[in-house]
């Protein structure tokens, strides 16, 4: 409800009761339309921070999904698979590290 909704219908209720009455409940009524009044601004607030919080967030996904795209990508699980069974593949046999000399070969 607006303040301009609730001065309409305070202005019917003092119409209806008439001036005698509505002396006895202008104070209660004041303190409604002031309260209303309050209320009314924090929404207001909140609805602004919101916003503000909305597009930080929206702002800081794309820099998020940026920053993901620049990270390199590394070899796949299948790619490792194979790696390690060609690696268990290979044998070393203990004499195809010695020369015919009985020296250890620099390079295998």
């Amino acid at each position: 409800m607006n303040s301009e909704e609730l001065e309409t219908i305070t202005q019917s209720i003092f119409d209806k009761l008439g001036e005698e009455n509505s002396a006895l409940i202008v104070d209660d009524v004041a303190s409604i339309i002031t309260k209303n009044n309050e209320t009314i601004s924090t929404i207001k607030n909140l609805q602004a921070d919101k916003e503000k919080l909305k597009s930080r967030n929206d702002m800081l996904i794309d820099s998020n999904a940026k920053l993901m795209q620049q990270i390199p990508r590394g070899p796949s699980i299948d790619e490792v698979k194979e790696e390690t069974k060609e690696a268990e593949n290979t044998k070393i046999d203990v004499y195809s590290l010695f020369d015919e000399m009985g020296r250890l070969k620099t390079k295998l």
